[in-house]
């Protein structure tokens, strides 16, 4: 079984635009919120949607040069309620799985992003 932050990395080689938008926006702006939401966001369509804990997080971030500690993506992500849900399965699928708000999130974030805002 792939670990879940190579099934990212695959799946942004192939992703659509709107998912690379939200990886730049993710990288470019402060929103704790919205960094912890972007790898959900890239997982939203595996199948059934693969659970990241927030040290993967904090590890998809650094491979792109930003800093997000894994305690402040759990922060967002439990402070934001309705964004995320954290699913207790036995590991390793224990983690946090985006929501529809979430997805809306990211997008509206992403594109708003783009335009200067």
């Amino acid at each position: 079984m792939a670990k879940p932050l190579d099934q990212i990395q695959e799946l942004l080689t192939v992703a659509a635009r709107s998912e690379r938008r939200a990886v730049n926006a993710g990288r470019r702006q402060v929103d704790q919120l919205l960094r912890a939401l972007v790898p959900l966001y890239l997982l939203r369509h595996t199948v059934g949607p693969l659970a990241l804990n927030s040290g993967d997080l904090s590890r998809f971030w650094a491979s792109r040069g930003v800093r997000l500690s894994s305690s402040n993506a759990a922060k967002a992500l439990g402070w934001h309620i309705g964004y995320a849900r954290h699913v207790a399965r036995p590991r390793p699928a224990d983690g946090w799985v985006i929501t529809p708000n979430g997805i809306l999130y990211v997008e509206v974030a992403s594109k708003a992003g783009r335009r200067g805002r």
